[in-house]
């Protein structure tokens, strides 16, 4: 990158007296697209600086003399490397959370499913016991109860 002392330095020349060639094919290729669609349009643009290579939103269109004439190009750009570089720490957060959900639902998942199993191993166990088990809580509501405390009351377990 080329920094230029003075105005009369830069006058005159163009980007790829200052960027770097990728970098000045790239900004003359946004120049060029502005001025062929003949209306303003707004390009991200990566370009060097001394401060480190800087993130530009840069709104450009041609310019017009009073005729209507194109006689060249307008650009302004505002600096979003701050804003790039926060999307991309969120975004980074907004993944590792959504592993970690992830992993969690899994681990959640296998609970349940050995919770269900262990269930039924239980529910099998007490029913095929002789006698009647059955368990209340306390509000005194029947949270459970083995298929021979359903028959011994004449009740289905659906009830």
């Amino acid at each position: 990158m080329v920094v230029f002392e003075t105005q009369p330095e830069a006058l005159g020349r163009d980007d790829r007296a200052i960027f770097p060639a990728a970098q000045a094919a790239a900004l003359m290729a946004n120049d060029a697209h502005a001025l062929a669609g003949g209306d303003v349009r707004t390009f991200e643009e990566t370009i060097s600086s001394v401060d480190g290579e800087r993130v530009k939103l840069a709104t450009k269109g041609p310019l017009r003399d009073p005729d209507g004439n194109v006689i060249g190009v307008f650009g302004v750009s505002r600096d979003v490397t701050e804003r790039r570089r926060t999307d991309a720490e969120l975004a980074r957060h907004r993944d590792r959370l959504e592993d970690e959900v992830r992993s969690r639902t899994r681990a959640l998942e296998q609970a349940n499913a050995a919770l269900g199993q262990t269930e039924r191993f239980l529910r099998e166990v007490t029913d095929n016991l002789p006698g009647r088990v059955a368990y209340w809580d306390a509000g005194l509501r029947c949270r459970f109860a083995n298929r021979a405390y359903y028959a011994w009351y004449g009740r289905a377990q659906a009830e």
